[in-house]
């Protein structure tokens, strides 16, 4: 039988505190470990919507987002880009725009998409359109519901809801499940929610009292610390914030402090006290990447637990500002990835923490004035030197007194001078130097003279100046000491050089630069030479001599015009380093060559008050703007800045010091910083970058798509004044950030552009570009990280290649077309003059059968007619007889030649019947010989040319035609040795078909057109052209011949000329 309720719980307490007595607690980490951390303080003043951040995350483009209570923030490390609801003018909401103003969760899916919770409901920002959507309302209807997701995967959502309960959410496929309607955000708006899910499934959720587990398989809940009935484990408590490692153990966050659940074990280990006081409320837990937890908590800042030794630390200052952590309350701290901590100091703002930072330490007006008790602090804040009198005592020179700081502490332990006053000292600004000699004795500075120090009775001794009286100065100081043996140190003063002799007690003036205003003085005991920097005459360089009564040698002078307040010789490189107020000088020893680091080399400012170096020899430096590090083996210099710890922008000349331990101080007008060289380690962070604007033609850039997101653009050819802003994505370097860009096809490098962050470009050429931008850390370190945007500028239609195309179409054809007509014009061209060489031909033709049938037929039968007539007055006689027969017979013959002749010349039988006629009749005569057999195969219509009413060929198309068979038999009979001749004529509609063949030895046709043998082929040809027709040739040697002549009817292009150069009838025989 079980025991009452009440006794059960009775029970659980005390085992609770049983198993919280068995654990040890968390020991502090050491109060004097130095501060690695700077804290550095966010507001609304650097653009955030509201003080209470309750919700943060980091996405995967590097960004920061901040959820507050009026709006959402997204930052970058230089500027805060912020999304709140804008309502139109019928008082709804602007499409696109966040709804709700509350933020209670933000989540980021694989796609980069971010799911934000608020008051309205779950809204989506799709990163690639900037722009927001609100998921489909409760099913209970259109009723506010406060939505707080938690996880997201490839698929589903897992959120809570005021409506819904847990919900699992499909927001692909937009299906909704509610796995139970029993948990719900919690009522405390400023308390985020820890609720998680594991890789197994569970769900670990906040209930008024204590954590609940669910289980998505099986739909079972089991309850931690409840007050419920069917708690597990612990007793009742309320848990602010939890947090689950790898390996399933439960950090829980309770009003009493941290605690470590094991809930397979069932063991409990608590961490209540810090520095041996109690810890408040932990509000919020977040792991970091070495293996520590960072605690947000009520009242006591930020707290932080090193889980492997159980070391605790806490931070509870800024660094930038004056104000403590521990005075807000810590509801929410966030740890990114490359470990910065975030922590919200309700409500007025953030905490930036960056672990492991660099800064200056020391004693600083705005640091200690109110945190340091007042013995403690230093007598006045502007430093004029330092002096190391041991490891733990060093004398810090100010215009109040002597101050002696235990650096361990790093607070004043003794005083010096700094009640006293004294009459015989002319101002009341009595310390103006500090300085130890060889011999260990120390001596002050002074209006007037200096101070010897006595440590036996703790007195100063004054030294007055010998000749005070004839001083050029009414208030000549020594500014600086230097020893040079046992009886002379060297002050330099207003007033020149004067000599210290500490066993006669006298300060008499050196007869060296008298009247000079002296800044600075070094002696080189091995050379004995003295280096002596001044106020605008730059430096001196003298021998001193060997044997006393001698004078010094002026070896060296430079720089003038300069103001040289500090040397320091460098022995590894062999140059002495001179801070002037023109920059950083380094003067070689063998050559006297001077190498100046200035502002264009990288110094914050030129006006350089005093140098040292570390260990590894780089040079460290005190300006009008900081502190400055440089590496003479790279020339790279590194600025720091106020939030790096500095106790301000200007420093004092002559207040400088490297100790026996390698530790560097320099003194300012508002106290001094001191630091370790070494601790300092160059940042190698590669910032990303975004571009997040872009105009163009002076107006912003108008697309779909977010410039953010965008890789290229597509712009018209007038699109082409292009200006662009971009950020580097860096939350350490505070705006510090170097920029190079290059528009890749305009730029031919990169282009430095110091800190300015903006482009443009004016009047670009059509073509395609590669803007490219990256940035470097404050460090100075270049990103390997290059942010791209392809920028296409399209040209005018008329440089578009279509356009260009088509015109050199276009051009191509009228040029195909001028060439062909041109081509044609010199082929009609030659061929009017070929027809008009035939036509003439055939004249000549005519004339000469003319002539030859007129005058030499006419003297033949002349010459005929007085034979007879000579036979008859002679006699009749038988050899008259016989001879008249002779001479008849040569005149008949020779007529019978004129007759054959005038047919080749002037065929009567063409020009009468036709050349269908014409050829028959030049077949018969070739045939009368019975050496060769020729034929004419012609259509029945075309025989009949002798009908009156035949249509007949034009004269020009006959005349050609003859002359080409002609010409045709003419080869067979001469070349081919032919046997048989066949000519085949076909008339049809439109055209004349001819079809040539012999039996002869045939022909080469390539090889007799190569050799020029084929002049007869060449006529033929020729004339076929001019008929516009076409000759096919088909010879083999040994194989006879064929000859295709197609000739096409229709008007030849050109005038007949023969007809024009005759009226006369054609001869007859």
């Amino acid at each position: 039988m079980g025991l009452p309720l009440r006794v059960n719980r009775r029970l659980l307490l005390m085992l609770f505190c049983c198993l919280l007595a068995q654990n040890g607690h968390a020991q502090m980490v050491r109060p004097d470990a130095p501060t690695t951390f700077r804290v550095e303080h966010i507001g609304v003043n650097d653009g955030l919507t509201q003080g209470s951040v309750y919700v943060m995350h980091k996405d995967s483009r590097n960004f920061l987002w901040f959820g507050t209570q009026d709006g959402l923030n997204r930052y970058d490390g230089h500027r805060f880009r912020t999304f709140r609801p804008i309502e139109t003018g019928s008082g709804t909401d602007s499409a696109g725009t966040i709804r709700g103003s509350n933020i209670f969760g933000l989540i980021e899916d694989p796609d980069g998409n971010l799911w934000i919770g608020t008051e309205e409901g779950l809204n989506r920002y799709d990163r690639q359109r900037d722009r927001f959507d609100l998921m489909p309302t409760p099913a209970a209807g259109p009723r506010r519901s406060r939505v707080l997701p938690f996880y997201v995967d490839k698929t589903e959502l897992l959120y809570l809801s005021d409506v819904e309960g847990l919900v699992s959410y499909r927001y692909r496929s937009k299906q909704k499940t509610i796995l139970s309607s029993e948990f719900h955000p919690s009522k405390e708006y400023d308390l985020p929610s820890s609720a998680v899910r594991m890789p197994n499934g569970d769900i670990w959720l906040h209930a008024p009292k204590g954590l609940v587990r669910y289980n998505s398989r099986t739909k079972t809940t089991t309850r931690y610390f409840s007050d419920y009935p069917d708690n597990s484990f612990g007793p009742a408590t309320t848990v602010f914030s939890f947090y689950i490692d790898k390996a399933n153990i439960v950090w829980m966050g309770c009003s009493s402090g941290l605690f470590r659940f094991d809930p397979v074990q069932h063991t409990v280990q608590a961490y209540q006290q810090y520095q041996g006081r109690p810890i408040s409320a932990v509000y919020s837990i977040a792991p970091d990447q070495r293996g520590r937890l960072w605690l947000g908590t009520q009242h006591d800042g930020v707290l932080f637990l090193d889980t492997r030794s159980q070391l605790m630390g806490q931070i509870s200052a800024f660094t930038n500002i004056r104000e403590q952590l521990n005075n807000y309350e810590i509801s929410k701290i966030y740890v990114d990835n490359t470990g910065l901590i975030w922590a919200n100091t309700d409500p007025n703002g953030l905490a930036r923490i960056i672990p492991d930072a660099f800064l200056f330490g020391g004693l600083m007006k705005q640091r200690t004035a109110e945190t340091t008790p007042a013995d403690q602090q230093l007598s006045n804040y502007s430093v004029r030197g330092f002096m190391e009198e041991r490891f733990d005592r060093i004398w810090v020179a100010t215009e109040g007194g002597i101050d002696v700081v235990d650096p361990r502490a790093n607070r004043v332990v003794q005083r010096y001078l700094a009640k006293e006053i004294q009459s015989d000292m002319p101002m009341h600004h009595t310390i103006k130097s500090v300085y130890r000699d060889p011999q260990r004795r120390i001596w002050v500075g002074t209006p007037g003279g200096v101070m010897a120090f006595d440590p036996k009775t703790q007195r100063f001794d004054p030294i007055r100046f010998s000749d005070e009286a004839s001083s050029g100065v009414s208030e000549n100081y020594v500014r600086v000491l230097v020893g040079v043996n046992d009886t002379l140190l060297i002050a330099g003063t207003e007033d020149g050089l004067y000599g210290l002799n500490p066993v006669r007690r006298r300060l008499d003036k050196l007869p060296i630069l008298t009247g000079r205003n002296i800044f600075n003085v070094w002696f080189d005991a091995a050379e004995r030479q003295l280096w002596v920097g001044t106020y605008l005459n730059g430096f001196f360089r003298y021998q001193l001599p060997t044997k006393p009564g001698e004078a010094w040698k002026l070896i060296q002078t430079g720089l003038d015009g300069y103001m040289v307040l500090h040397l320091r010789p460098d022995t590894l490189r062999q140059v002495m380093w001179l801070a002037t107020d023109r920059g950083l000088a380094a003067c070689k020893l063998a050559t006297g060559k001077v190498k100046l680091y200035t502002e264009r080399q990288g110094l914050a400012n030129s006006f350089v008050y005093g140098s040292l170096a570390d260990l590894d020899n780089n040079v460290w430096m005190s300006t009008n703007r900081g502190i400055a590090r440089l590496d003479p083996n790279t020339g790279a210099i590194k600025n720091f800045m106020l939030d790096d710890g500095l106790q301000g922008y200007e420093y004092n000349g002559n207040a400088y010091l490297r100790t026996a331990s390698g530790e560097l101080y320099f003194g300012g007008v508002n106290g001094f910083n001191r630091f370790r060289p070494d601790h300092f380690r160059s940042s190698s962070l590669s910032p990303s970058l975004h571009i997040y604007n872009l105009t163009i033609n002076e107006e912003p850039f108008q697309s779909d798509q977010y410039i953010g997101e965008r890789t290229a653009v597509d712009l018209d050819n007038g699109q082409n004044t292009l200006a662009m802003e971009f950020a580097a994505i860096d939350f350490i370097s505070n705006g510090r950030n170097m920029y190079q860009y290059q528009l890749v096809g305009y730029d031919p490098q990169w282009v430095m552009a110091g800190e300015r962050n903006y482009v443009r470009y004016a009047n670009l050429p059509p073509g395609n570009y590669t803007f490219q931008v990256r940035a470097a850390n404050m460090d100075g370190h270049w990103s390997s990280r290059v942010r791209k945007l392809v920028i296409h500028i399209n040209a005018p239609f008329w440089q578009q290649w279509p356009f260009l195309l088509l015109t050199t179409l276009g051009l191509g054809l009228i040029i195909l077309a001028w060439v062909r007509q041109r081509e044609n014009a010199i082929r009609n061209q030659q061929a009017s003059r070929l027809r008009l060489a035939y036509d003439i031909q055939e004249q000549v033709k005519r004339d000469i059968a003319r002539d030859l049938h007129d005058e030499i037929g006419t003297r033949l039968a002349t010459i005929k007619l007085y034979t007879t007539q000579l036979t008859q007055q002679v006699g009749e006689t038988p050899p008259i007889l016989s001879l008249k027969s002779t001479i008849f017979g040569l005149i008949n013959d020779t007529i019978g030649d004129v007759r054959n002749l005038l047919r080749k010349l002037n065929p009567a039988t063409l020009e009468q019947h036709g050349y269908v006629a014409a050829v028959e009749e030049l077949f018969s005569r070739i045939n009368a010989s019975s050496m060769v057999r020729a034929q004419m195969v012609a259509d029945e219509h075309v025989k009949n040319t002798s009908d009156e009413t035949a249509e007949r060929l034009p004269k020009d198309i006959e005349v050609m035609l003859y002359r080409i068979t002609q010409e045709l038999v003419s080869n067979s009979l001469k070349h081919a040795n032919a046997h048989f001749l066949e000519l085949r004529f076909m008339q049809q509609a439109d055209r004349i078909l001819l079809n040539y063949l012999d039996d002869g030895v045939g022909f080469d046709y390539d090889r007799a057109r190569r050799n020029g043998t084929g002049l007869g082929l060449g006529n033929i040809e020729s004339r076929v052209a001019l008929l516009n027709g076409r000759v096919t040739w088909q010879s083999e040697p040994d194989h006879g011949t064929r000859v295709l002549i197609d000739i096409p009817l229709g008007p030849l292009p050109k005038r007949r000329f023969y007809e024009s150069l005759t009226d006369q009838p054609n001869a007859s025989h």
